[in-house]
């Protein structure tokens, strides 16, 4: 007798569920897309400040930053990450251990960090910032791409 009425609870709570789930979709995406039309000076803002980071990593001065442009990835209509590429055939490990004292002796902290035979990647934050610096290897070079993040809500659930 109290399977008929379990039967309706679970269907009911599926329901309710599924309606809250919804809502929350439309809402994140009228959100997004309001943010998108309305905020474009704000985003100017956070594209300029993350220019400037970038800039700022004065060890990069001496690579040619190719590329620098910001991204939006499809599935995030808020978070905003601002990428850059260069080329080099030096050593990886001596262009790594460079880029890590430069950090640390500039106030970055270390936050993940991982080096492989075949790729590098370092994870730092300062501030309101998270610069991510990695690196691929194809035949010829090493090829190394910087990302510079707000280290925000929005970014850390790329929403």
């Amino acid at each position: 007798m109290h399977s008929p009425t379990i039967k309706n609870l679970n269907r009911k709570a599926g329901e309710l569920i599924s309606r809250i789930v919804l809502i929350l979709f439309i809402c994140w995406l009228i959100t997004g897309i309001g943010y998108r039309l309305f905020c474009q000076e704000n985003i100017q803002e956070k594209k300029n400040a993350m220019y400037s980071v970038l800039s700022s990593i004065d060890v990069l001065d001496q690579y040619t930053l190719k590329d620098i442009h910001l991204v939006r990835n499809t599935k995030a209509l808020i978070a905003q990450t601002l990428t850059a590429h260069f080329v080099t055939d030096r050593n990886k490990d001596a262009v790594l251990e460079e880029i890590k004292d430069y950090l640390l002796d500039n106030g970055w902290n270390i936050i993940s960090y991982r080096n492989t035979n075949q790729i590098i990647f370092m994870e730092a934050k300062k501030d309101d910032y998270i610069c991510v610096i990695e690196t691929y290897k194809d035949k010829s070079a090493h090829i190394w791409r910087i990302t510079i993040n707000h280290d925000d809500f929005f970014s850390r659930y790329n929403l």
